[in-house]
């Protein structure tokens, strides 16, 4: 999608942001960043969230275009950590400065809790592209690696603390898929009644099927190798959470 800012005045907030300082106008948005998406508008509309998230997929004459990545708030969860969209992103946004180092685009993804082995941990599809016109991927095993144990920093304490201090969350997967799978995807779903003009790639996958047409695209696997450290503000800061509803509590 283009963006057509005629009647209205857009804006986009990284997933990654801390505060709305780092909103951004559509003409200094990124290459395969992810943003929400704000309006301003004569009706009456300031900056208002649309709950969106678009990824920058390439420019046409100068014009970034988009393609439509989910909603917000999809959860994933192996045992009491809550891994939210914006969780996901933000670790994906993390993800991909380091694949550019190798000239790698994500250009597909999504994920599900594996709990089919104990412990169980998070499996992420990711279909890659080059960055230059009709090149070739070459996976280097260093720097998936690499992305593996990113997108585990960028998680939350809780799920830091379960994947380290209790393992009981296993080693984060990336299962990379080959080119045309989400195509295939999106094509399942419209032959199970999805609109075309209303698809969007599911953020995380439950349905079996779905899986299974996953898992025959899958070329290769990495893991994170290392165990995400917990920093001492983040452990602080759980602390005290903690603390606050203890006394709440009493």
């Amino acid at each position: 999608y283009t963006f057509i800012p005629s009647m209205s005045y857009f804006e986009f907030l990284p997933v990654d942001a801390r505060d709305n300082n780092e909103i951004v106008d559509l003409v200094n948005v990124k290459l395969g960043c992810f943003y929400e998406v704000l309006v301003t508008n004569h009706f009456g509309l300031y900056r208002y969230r649309m709950g969106d998230i678009l990824q920058v997929t390439g420019f046409y004459n100068g014009a970034p275009q988009f393609r439509f990545v989910s909603r917000k708030n999809i959860v994933l969860s192996i045992q009491m950590e809550a891994t939210t969209e914006e969780d996901l992103l933000m670790a994906l946004n993390h993800a991909r400065i380091v694949l550019e180092s190798s000239g790698l685009m994500l250009m597909g993804f999504t994920c599900y809790s594996d709990v089919s082995s104990v412990p169980g941990h998070y499996v992420l599809y990711w279909e890659l592209k080059t960055k230059t016109i009709n090149g070739i991927v070459k996976l280097d095993n260093k720097v998936m690696v690499e992305c593996c144990c990113v997108v585990e920093d960028s998680f939350n304490v809780i799920y830091k603390r379960f994947r380290s201090k209790c393992d009981s969350i296993g080693a984060l997967e990336i299962r990379v898929v080959q080119q045309g799978t989400f195509d295939s995807l999106m094509e399942y779903f419209i032959s199970k009644g999805a609109s075309p003009s209303q698809y969007k790639t599911p953020l995380s996958i439950n349905s079996p099927e779905v899986l299974a047409i996953l898992e025959e695209k899958v070329l290769t696997r990495f893991f994170s190798n290392k165990i995400p450290p917990i920093l001492v503000d983040e452990g602080n800061n759980d602390g005290s959470q903690d603390a606050a509803n203890r006394r709440k509590s009493n």
